[in-house]
């Protein structure tokens, strides 16, 4: 024992001088409390922690940057109102920096958001937002050094793609219509000064950026604009398209939401994946739509098909009796026949032994009972895999010519 702790006495040494230059001081993964205390803050549905974390019970991580990147209306600002509400649950002050003006109070209360306890920002210029960034991190590691409690806060920018530079403001002013050439230096500037200080205090960040075609014809034919700090700084990218969801009974023509969908464009929690999910106009976020693809009733015991009595269980021979599926639904004593069918109008509910509608699918009743069998599942997909398949494995010793990218 006493060997033991002459070692790490004579490491901390190594590292006393080193802390004393960090303000954030320096320590082990092991025992750093941020990193001790990692929790994620959830987006609202199943799906959407699943691509961001890997585990439908994650979802944002509470240390690190996301970036949401889409076209107008593809639901970012939607995504981010939804994180706020969450991570306000579990304890988070938000600092929401506008430079959309996209947020008032009444679509804040629309999502649930405590307005004391949320603060708004309205910034145009990326001069000032640097500046209000600066002095934030500066108050906290100012309390940090003293040893003090530092309050758990998220940021959001919303977003960073409508953010001008001051010449940009100044040129417009005077009428000079040449190109501003510093409002991308100026934004990898500001993700270059906040991105480690925030890492190092523990504060996520959600941020914005809206997408672009790409005029040149090289690469991506639809980028993100604002240079290397949006894209190298996030620990997460989501690229995020819609298509219109529309009410087919009442109206054709009125449109009643959007189907998202959110391709990984980065990602070091969970596998690239590309994920579906609905944002309808009219009511909250649905935290079970999007899992569909997992449905089964070998995977969580749902399925289409009917439910048969004990008499017309009786009435079937040979192979057609054999495709029934006979279960005994949770907290009960009864058995009950099964017959699968693709084509049936309901779905079979296993645990709870009933025949459903499919307005009452995704329901807290129906999905919330299957969260730990959904997300075994789900898991397997997402997250990463331990050890190569055989097939990874083939392609690598096989790749004759790897290019190297352009990190400019």
């Amino acid at each position: 024992m006493a060997k033991t702790s002459k070692k790490h006495s004579s490491v901390d040494d190594i590292f006393k001088e080193l802390g004393e230059i960090n303000p954030f001081g320096s320590s082990s993964f092991g025992t750093s409390e941020i990193y001790k205390n990692n929790v994620w803050i959830d987006s609202g549905n199943w799906i959407l922690n699943a691509a961001l974390s890997g585990s439908i019970k994650k979802g944002f991580p509470s240390t690190k940057q996301t970036s949401l990147v889409g076209e107008s209306g593809s639901g970012k600002t939607f995504l981010t109102l939804n994180a706020v509400r969450n991570a306000q649950l579990q304890g988070y002050t938000p600092i929401y920096y506008d430079t959309e003006g996209a947020v008032d109070p009444d679509s804040c209360l629309n999502f649930g958001i405590d307005l004391k306890n949320f603060r708004h920002e309205p910034v145009s210029e990326i001069e000032k937002l640097k500046t209000m960034y600066a002095i934030f991190i500066k108050n906290l590691t100012a309390m940090k050094i003293k040893g003090q409690t530092i309050p758990k806060f998220i940021l959001i920018l919303d977003s960073i793609g409508m953010v001008a530079s001051s010449k940009e403001i100044e040129d417009a002013r005077t009428g000079n219509g040449a190109a501003d050439m510093t409002r991308a230096k100026q934004i990898r500037s500001f993700f270059r000064i906040i991105t480690s200080d925030l890492n190092s205090l523990g504060i996520p960040m959600i941020f914005t950026n809206h997408t672009m075609v790409n005029i040149g014809g090289y690469g991506d034919p639809v980028v993100q604009g604002g240079g290397g700090g949006v894209v190298y700084s996030p620990s997460i990218t989501l690229y995020l398209t819609k298509a219109k969801l529309k009410d087919d009974k009442k109206d054709e023509k009125r449109q009643t939401g959007v189907i998202v969908t959110a391709k990984t464009g980065k990602n070091r929690y969970a596998q690239p994946k590309t994920i579906k999910f609905p944002i309808f106009f009219d009511r909250p976020f649905n935290r079970y739509m999007g899992v569909q693809d997992y449905l089964s009733w070998d995977n969580v015991g749902i399925a289409k098909g009917n439910l048969l009595t004990q008499k017309e269980y009786d009435k079937l021979k040979g192979p057609a009796q054999e495709k029934i599926k006979v279960f005994t639904p949770d907290h009960s004593d009864e058995i009950m026949y099964f017959a699968p069918k693709e084509t049936a109008r309901k779905y079979i509910i296993q645990h709870l032994g009933e025949a459903i509608d499919t307005r009452q699918l995704f329901s807290e009743r129906v999905m919330e009972p299957l969260e730990d069998r959904f997300d075994e599942i789900i898991r397997k997909d997402f997250e990463f895999s331990s050890q190569e398949t055989d097939e990874e494995i083939e392609e690598i010793l096989h790749t004759d010519d790897v290019e190297d990218e352009d990190e400019d």
